[in-house]
């Protein structure tokens, strides 16, 4: 049993040498496992540029799209204005 300095009890203390065996390999664990997630962050950040850039295209296309149906409506109806004066 160890008393710490305000009289409290611990049951189970590890000494330092023992948590500085076991460290490392935990360390190396959980490094790998970080740089993985990273590697897992990064593919799905190239993936959302490219969904971002393809969406901005389409949004331009359709744009284009409507600019181009709406001046066909308006010439339409310019014409019909002029053909009933």
């Amino acid at each position: 049993m160890v008393y710490l300095a305000d009289g409290s009890q611990c049951s189970k203390v590890t000494p330092i040498n023992e948590l500085t065996n076991t460290q490392p390999t935990y360390l190396q664990g959980l490094s790998v496992e970080l740089e993985t997630v990273l590697g897992e962050i990064k593919n799905l950040q190239i993936s959302q540029e490219a969904s971002v850039k393809s969406l901005q295209g389409t949004y331009k296309e359709h744009g284009a799209l409507m600019i181009e149906q709406m001046r066909g409506n308006l010439n339409t109806n310019i014409d019909e204005c002029g053909n009933s004066s």
